[in-house]
């Protein structure tokens, strides 16, 4: 089941990373639109061939997805969901607060414990972001500009 799995996350990497490469690449000075994009296709790319490099098939189909695990792909995807709808509103720092922080509580790290670091990531992502020049939605929290 592993090996189906790394296989598929190997050719989406593949395809993601053709779409990025026909948007423009640019320079790390100056990041075309498919950048971002294709520097994450290509860690995508390595890890999954890195894994089915590595891995032995024998993952019987049923442990794949447990029942928790599936409920917890399933609120990831709402969250998902939910950030890109809140983002334009809110504005990038609270929303990927808010993100990063449930991320955090569905790993199962304690609620109280997983604000630092969402803030810490936040704050990291979003400085990088403007550093490289990308416009993110500011919200209701544009005092930081």
């Amino acid at each position: 089941m592993s090996d189906i799995v790394n296989i598929f996350l190997f050719l989406l990497a593949i395809f993601f990373a053709i779409g990025a490469y026909r948007l423009g690449l640019g320079s790390p000075e100056a990041p075309g639109p498919g950048f971002v994009i294709f520097l994450a296709s290509m860690v995508l790319l390595i890890s999954s061939a890195h894994r089915l490099q590595f891995s032995k098939g024998d993952i019987p189909l049923r442990l794949a997805f447990p029942r928790k695990g599936l409920k917890r792909v399933l609120l990831i995807i709402i969250c998902l969901l939910l950030y890109a709808k809140l983002m334009p509103v809110a504005g990038y720092l609270l929303s990927t607060f808010i993100l990063t922080w449930f991320l955090l509580f569905l790993n199962g790290i304690k609620i109280h414990r997983a604000v630092v670091p969402s803030v810490i990531i936040s704050l990291l992502s979003w400085y990088t972001f403007v550093r490289l020049g990308c416009e993110l939605p500011e919200g209701f929290i544009d005092f930081l500009r």
